[in-house]
């Protein structure tokens, strides 16, 4: 196994661990909004609760095509690593692309976390108001 190939494979460990842990997270996000349903029948939430709801199911769905852009690479790094140098540059310009799209999917998850605990926090001051 060259160095190439296990550094490729720590990496996609890496996501794969970040990706499990953001769908482990959505899990749990997607289970407070069924709480804050059964706790707080006020219906003036729904409109707020539903768009987060689409959101963390649109993040599921990100998650998914991730997880199988990362199995597909490493078909690819399989077969290209008795290929010729077309098929590695081609796995090269994939790995910078989902070094990119796991950037942008883990900042916005992020900042989809923040907005809902943001809103929760907000929905509570007012009930205990």
């Amino acid at each position: 196994m060259t160095d190439k190939f296990k550094q490729v494979q720590f990496e996609q460990d890496t996501w794969k661990r970040l990706l499990g842990f953001m769908m482990d997270e959505n899990i749990y996000l997607k289970n407070r909004i069924a709480e804050i349903l059964k706790d707080n029948p006020d219906r003036s939430l729904l409109d707020d609760v539903e768009n987060f709801q689409s959101r963390f199911i649109v993040e599921d769905e990100m998650i998914s095509i991730l997880r199988n852009d990362i199995a597909h690479i490493e078909k690819l790094y399989a077969e290209g690593e008795t290929s010729n140098g077309k098929l590695i540059a081609e796995i090269n310009n994939r790995l910078q692309r989902l070094r990119e799209d796991i950037a942008l999917a883990e900042f916005q998850f992020n900042k989809l976390k923040i907005e809902f605990n943001t809103y929760l926090t907000q929905i509570s001051t007012i009930s205990n108001s």
